[in-house]
């Protein structure tokens, strides 16, 4: 069987680096995968595991982009379509009023386009990476879409040990004496904001541990007054406390090295896959301490990212103290990882993904 997947673009982030994710474990099952995106940063990663990846301008008019789109599909006799975000679900429609190539669509946001989404009833499933996703779209859609929506989590391949292979020189001579905070999130809009409260809120602990050093990984267009907040908090504070490194493509590495990952979405998956205590704070707001109490109020809120959890007790100061010092955190990564591996397992979930492919031709 051969997938093509159509992406809006392969630009650093969950959604690329989640297809990424489900191409490999593709490979591993005999599938064959064809990308069609724009190109982005990410683009070379596909390359290295042999995906074919072919760029086109997908905001060309509708549809001469689908005509040249269904060329491709029958020389490279493509079984089956699947979408990631909006402009790939609009193609695969219009594609398949063409031709008889069914699509599957994965919705990887919360967005409240109807337009978009009432196009979904011609996929012949859905995907949610998240329940609030789900819930939306059965609230808002004009059809009842709620026989054919699964939710498969974005999946990571489960590590037991990951070794440090490429840190940035600046960073390199911070020995064990120091208590490090990462967080990671793209640098715009509602998450470059959550980065502002961050370094808000880790000023105030860093005024009085001079032991206690900040990573700030991501890129976006609130990075420019980071750098300038973080460059004052630094000259308020005389030592370099907290570092804006920008982009990363190992960020793995600068989790294995934290106390504490602040993050949502994909973020916290990959950092309790290397068990490292998180705090869940995404674009819909702060959630709290991953743990064994939340794991609930995580899911159904997807790690803060796509919805407001109602719940938390605490705020993100008390609970960074939490995690830095108290005892009561010794035993949460060991459990976090167990959790891990049950839910967000992509040996596990790919299997479900081929399920549905299987159904959908």
């Amino acid at each position: 069987m051969k997938i093509l997947m159509l992406v809006d673009d392969l630009n650093i982030g969950g959604t690329a680096t989640h297809v990424l994710s489900i191409c490999k474990e593709l490979l591993n099952n005999n599938f064959e995968v064809l990308v069609i995106s724009r190109i982005g940063e990410l683009d070379y990663k596909f390359k290295e595991i042999n995906i074919e990846v072919m760029y086109l301008d997908l905001n060309k008019d509708l549809k001469n982009i689908s005509l040249e789109i269904i060329k491709i599909i029958n020389k490279n006799k493509v079984n089956l379509i699947h979408t990631h975000l909006i402009r790939s679900i609009e193609i695969a429609n219009y594609i398949k009023k063409l031709t008889n190539i069914n699509f599957i669509s994965t919705l990887h946001i919360l967005f409240y386009d109807k337009k978009i989404l009432n196009l979904l009833i011609n996929s012949n499933h859905i995907i949610c990476v998240s329940e609030p996703i789900k819930e939306i779209l059965i609230q808002i859609s004009d059809y009842d879409l709620s026989k054919k929506i699964s939710v498969i989590y974005n999946s990571i391949k489960i590590k037991e040990s990951v070794s440090l292979v490429n840190v940035q020189k600046e960073t390199k001579n911070l020995n064990d004496d120091y208590k490090i905070i990462t967080y990671c999130s793209r640098l715009k809009s509602a998450k470059g904001v959550v980065g502002e409260l961050f370094i808000n809120e880790f000023y105030k602990l860093a005024k009085d541990d001079d032991k206690l050093i900040a990573f700030i990984l991501g890129d976006g267009d609130r990075k420019r007054n980071i750098d300038f907040y973080c460059n004052h908090i630094n000259n308020t504070l005389k030592r370099k406390a907290i570092y804006v490194l920008g982009s990363i493509e190992n960020p793995d590495d600068y989790f294995k090295i934290s106390h504490c990952v602040v993050g949502t979405g994909r973020v916290i998956i990959e950092a309790i896959n290397l068990s490292i205590n998180c705090i869940a704070f995404g674009s819909s707001g702060f959630v709290g301490i991953v743990e064994p109490a939340n794991y609930k109020i995580m899911l159904n809120t997807y790690f803060g990212e796509h919805k407001k959890s109602q719940a938390q007790n605490k705020n993100l100061n008390q609970s960074i103290k939490e995690i830095l010092y108290s005892n009561s955190m010794k035993n949460i990564p060991y459990l976090n990882k167990l959790w891990c591996s049950e839910n967000f397992n992509e040996e596990i979930n790919i299997l479900k993904l081929i399920n549905i492919y299987t159904s959908s031709l």
